[in-house]
Parts: C-alpha cells; structure tokens; sequence
C-alpha cells in the first residue's frame, strides 16, 4: 500500500517529461510496483516497467555508511532477448540535506560509475547519483543519471565521460513529490 510519486525531468530537454506514482506491494521475496517493475526486499532492481529483467545485482547497499564502497556486476536482458553486462561501482561519499518537493531530508548521497557492454562493440558509460534517507523513506529521494554512448571496434572498452568518440543519450533527474508508507 505504499506510494511514492516522482517527477522525470529530463536535463538535455531542460523538462518535465512525467509524473510517476509507484504502488508497492510486497511478497515474501520481492517488492512489486504498479505498471511492471519488481525489486528485491533491499530496492534492487529485478525488472523495470518496459520489460528489462535485471540478474541478482546489488545497487542499494546493505547498510548506510559514508565511506563505504563496493562493486556490483549484473546481466540486464531486453523484452527482444538481447542481453548485456553492466559493471557498477558505487560509494556513499556523503551524509547531506537534500529539498524536493516532497520536504527536506538528511540524506546519504551515493554516487555510482558504471559500464554496460551491449555487443557488437557498443558501450555505455552510466554515471549516477542518489539520494537515500532509509530512516524516513523506503525508496530514494532524488536521482540524477546521466548515460553516454560509443560504439564500434568490439572488444572491452572503457570510456570516460565526454571521451572521444562518446555521445550523452541521456540525462534525467527523478524527484520525489510526495509519499505515504504503511
């Protein structure tokens, strides 16, 4: 019964795109939201609305320290079959206030860096930061992703952000607007 309702604002637009209200439902294994997607008990990510099924990964940590880091690496397989691997690392690097318009928060800020190999030489760079109060909420409170894309060559290729030959394909901020937890 819980909700949470976000806006998507895409960044290279300079605009609100969507509202977004997820309705949770929670099993003995999974969290379930309204229109598709599935969690497991700690918010990753098993299947995204559009289909995507996710293999066991670990984006959220198991506990909230600033300092603590830890690597993630995970298939992510598309309605059409096509699969590939992602590689995250990610960190929390600080414990800061954050204002949405759902309040203001004393939130964990966790940053994310990682790289999805799709085949045929593409790769993308995703680079990621969150916002997580779990003593307030259960799911985050703001998020910035910002996705960049080369191709070509094949082989394992690692591309820095705004590197030669990299095109950003995405950059959106989600924010809460309002939530109500049972």
């Amino acid at each position: 019964g819980d909700t949470y309702t976000y806006r998507r604002l895409d960044r290279l637009k300079n605009e609100e795109e969507r509202r977004v209200s997820f309705v949770a439902e929670v099993t003995a294994n999974e969290v379930r939201y309204r229109g598709g997607r599935v969690t497991d008990l700690l918010g990753n990510v098993l299947q995204l609305a559009g289909g995507r099924v996710y293999s066991p990964n670990q984006l959220e940590p198991l506990d909230y320290v600033v300092g603590k880091q830890w690597v993630t690496h995970f298939r992510i397989t598309t309605p059409k079959g096509r699969s590939g691997l992602n590689e995250m690392e990610l960190r929390i690097v600080a414990r800061e206030k954050i204002t949405v318009p759902a309040g203001t928060f004393n939130a964990f800020r966790i940053e994310g860096r990682g790289v999805f190999e799709m085949g045929q030489g593409i790769v993308e760079v995703t680079n990621l930061t969150k916002w997580m109060a779990p003593d307030q909420v259960r799911r985050e409170i703001a998020m910035e992703e910002t996705r960049e894309r080369s191709g070509g060559g094949g082989g394992r290729r690692r591309t820095r952000p705004g590197g030669r030959g990299s095109k950003v394909v995405q950059s959106v901020r989600w924010e809460l607007l309002s939530f109500k937890q049972s």
